[in-house]
């Protein structure tokens, strides 16, 4: 969310805590990817396209790499990463020298001047699914930089090491589903030598607000907060200027609890702190004047299509600015140039979706003595941090400098239905969004392919499945049809309708599966972005077979003719016959299945699942069964895999390596026929959704919560 937004869920947040008073992944090195300084140029009356990128690492060819084996899977040495598009998180140091920048592989520092790398940070930011924030903060000259990672804070001297590093209270851990709210905020002072912290003490029952400045250099708490609303507290994150002044005597900060967002009541919410006994100043003391240029003593409120500007100091309303589509439940991320004279609005007038996140992509410059606009500029940003305004006008923020012929697509793996083998060299997955010329295509209408011999990647805007089979889909009126597009061709397959449900209602089609074999299609609807129902259909027939079943973990045989899939609500294993159209339901002696996708054996009547004990919980076994006879081959007992929060799991094709992958990325690989585990690695650093080994049995790819793409091989 843009950060402006986020006062409304930390107001909430902090007012009801009054009442109630990541390891490392070494990343393949990147070159010729360096941060430029762009002066961005007015938009005139035509449309502009915004290039979109996204970042992967250099392809490293062909490879003579044998296959996965019992004997040589301890070899195995990371070959590929490959990365979704991600709206870089930027910052420009107050300064104003320095920026520092984030993405899925890591956090890397620049010099404006030069172009010059100062640092890279190889851990990748966090990936939470209510917002980014500020997962790190640059000192006033952009010489210390503070990073917020999955368990701990780090703060680091750029272009040298780790200085400081601490967990977070109750070692709490930043969960990618649900974190959010209680990513801290950061400062520190401009000398490196305080950090302050703002953010949540999380216990199992409670949560409490904190606030805390630590000494680095001593690595001691010279100040904590008692509760009291006299002493040092606050947010350091929302509005621009928050944070230690430039001389590192006064530390200003935001109380929510004295902030309203429309009225013409003024109750000083910024408050401003001496760093040498942490008393309160005066917002007019000496003090904060000197400390803090006229621009950061600003602030902006949005209101009918405006932007209101108050004085920090006085509270004094000094003008305000239309400003299309700035209103009070969704405000305008604004910022001010140094000398207070021009206002950068982040306009929400045409907005892109990532995930859950606006992406703004109007940035309007206007000049606050007479309230005209200066000009319009194309960006894509989530907040101001990474643009700034000067006291003529001028805009300046930072793009990489990548080129644009790279594929350009993401996902949330909440519904991500998998890898799938198109052929021998090919591998393909639906990704929700691919972007394509510029324009995002429906959701899950779209597919990407990774090709094997050098592990390219490519998106087109139709599916890709089983033996080469292309299809289309596109929306109409009332329903979907669904076309079949290989070679070419746009034949009309079958057309179905939405279910009916309230005007207001937004539906998402997605086709898990088709064989243009069988004519089968499998696929399910969301409404309002969760899963509403799932469907077995003979397309070819425009016939729809089963309805309302759970497809969220299915798996098919090589041939087509059988489906697995596990029914969460039912926690057993289902399989769908092709020749006869019959579901049959597989009871599983003393256990249930869980919600891990089946994994098929080169045989294509043979599958092994997971199955839990009834009895205990922790008896967790890979049950191996014959699913054109319906009888149980074997249970396999590994103690291994009893200790871990199973994800996915893989079967190589030749049979002699099972893989087994949970939900903290690491990686198992078991010897079936000794029932033993062979090798185990962490493979990444979150959760792994799928797992898939290569058709010719040569490499193993996963995809993690965050949709980052890792491909393994032996090592030569």
């Amino acid at each position: 969310m843009k950060s402006s937004k986020q006062l409304l869920l930390g107001f909430c947040v902090w007012m009801v805590l009054s009442v109630i008073a990541c390891g490392e992944i070494p990343v393949p090195e990147k070159k010729d990817d360096v941060l430029n300084l762009v002066s961005l140029q007015p938009l005139d009356d035509k449309d502009i396209e915004i290039t979109q990128t996204v970042e992967m690492d250099d392809q490293i060819g062909d490879r003579d790499v044998p296959i996965i084996s019992v004997e040589n899977v301890d070899k195995l040495v990371l070959q590929e990463r490959i990365y979704p598009y991600f709206p870089e998180i930027v910052q420009i140091s107050t300064e104003g020298s320095r920026a520092a920048v984030g993405n899925l592989s890591g956090v890397k520092v620049v010099d404006i001047i030069t172009s010059e790398i100062l640092m890279q940070i190889d851990i990748p930011i966090q990936m939470c699914n209510f917002g980014f924030r500020n997962l790190f903060q640059l000192n006033h000259a952009g010489s210390f930089i503070a990073i917020a990672l999955k368990d701990r804070i780090e703060v680091r001297q750029v272009g040298g090491g780790v200085i400081y590093e601490t967990p977070y209270l109750n070692n709490h851990v930043l969960d990618p589903l649900t974190c959010g709210a209680d990513i801290p905020q950061l400062a520190i002072s401009p000398d490196g030598k305080f950090l302050a912290e703002n953010g949540l003490q999380i216990s199992l029952n409670e949560m409490e607000s904190y606030f805390r400045v630590t000494n680095i250099i001593e690595n001691i708490v010279i100040y904590e907060w008692e509760g009291s609303s006299a002493s040092p507290h606050g947010q350091l994150y929302t509005f621009p200027g928050l944070g230690f002044s430039s001389d590192g005597n006064v530390l200003q900060t935001f109380d929510p609890t004295r902030y309203r967002a429309s009225g013409s009541e003024f109750l000083y919410p910024f408050r401003f702190w001496s760093t040498s006994n942490w008393e309160e100043l005066a917002p007019n003391s000496k003090e904060v004047i000197n400390g803090f240029s006229e621009g950061n003593l600003l602030f902006g409120r949005s209101a009918n299509d405006s932007i209101v500007i108050f004085d920090k100091v006085t509270g004094v309303e000094l003008k305000t600015i239309n400003a299309d589509g700035c209103i009070l439940e969704d405000p305008c991320d604004v910022k001010f140039s140094p000398d207070g004279s021009k206002i950068a609005v982040l306009s929400g007038r045409q907005d892109e979706i990532y995930k859950r996140e606006s992406i703004s992509t109007i940035l309007s410059i206007y000049e606050i003595s007479d309230g005209k606009l200066i000009d319009d500029y194309p960006v894509q940003s989530r907040d101001l941090d990474g643009i700034s305004v000067n006291n003529d006008g001028d805009v300046l923020r930072y793009e990489e400098n990548i080129s644009d012929n790279r594929p350009k697509w993401w996902t949330q793996t909440d519904y991500f239905s998998g890898f799938r083998l198109i052929d021998e060299k090919t591998i393909a997955f639906t990704p929700q969004i691919v972007i394509k010329d510029g324009q995002p295509q429906d959701p899950y209408t779209s597919s990407c392919q990774i090709r094997e011999d050098g592990y390219s990647i490519e998106c087109s805007v139709s599916l890709m499945f089983q033996d080469g089979f292309s299809i289309g889909i596109e929306k109409k009126s009332e329903g979907i049809s669904i076309f079949e597009t290989t070679d070419g061709d746009h034949k009309l397959l079958a057309e179905v309708r939405i279910p009916e449900g309230e005007v207001s209602d937004i539906w998402q089609f997605r086709l898990l599966n088709y064989s243009g074999l069988t004519g089968m299609g499998l696929f399910c609807v969301n409404r309002n972005s969760r899963e509403d129902s799932c469907f077995i259909m003979d397309l070819l027939n425009n016939k729809i077979l089963y309805d309302r079943i759970d497809l969220s973990e299915f798996q098919y045989s090589e041939d087509s003719r059988i489906t697995a899939f596990i029914d969460q609500n039912k926690r057993s294993l289902f399989l769908f016959f092709v020749d006869n159209n019959s579901l049959k339901q597989m009871r599983t002696y003393q256990a249930i299945s869980l919600p891990v996708k089946p994994a098929f054996l080169q045989n294509g009547e043979e599958l092994i699942y997971i199955i839990q004990g009834l009895e205990n919980q922790k008896n967790v076994y890979i049950e191996r069964i014959n699913a054109v006879e319906g009888k149980v081959i074997r249970r396999y007992d590994i103690d291994e895999i009893k200790t871990i929060e199973i994800s996915s799991i893989a079967v190589s094709p030749n049979e002699e390596i099972w893989a087994v992958a949970d939900k903290n990325g690491k990686v198992i690989f078991i010897d079936p026929i000794k029932q033993a585990v062979v090798f185990s690695f962490q493979a990444m650093e979150e959760g792994i959704v799928d797992m898939l080994f290569s058709q010719d049995g040569k490499s193993i790819l996963t995809i993690g919560r965050s949709s980052v793409i890792t491909v393994w091989v032996v090592e030569e």
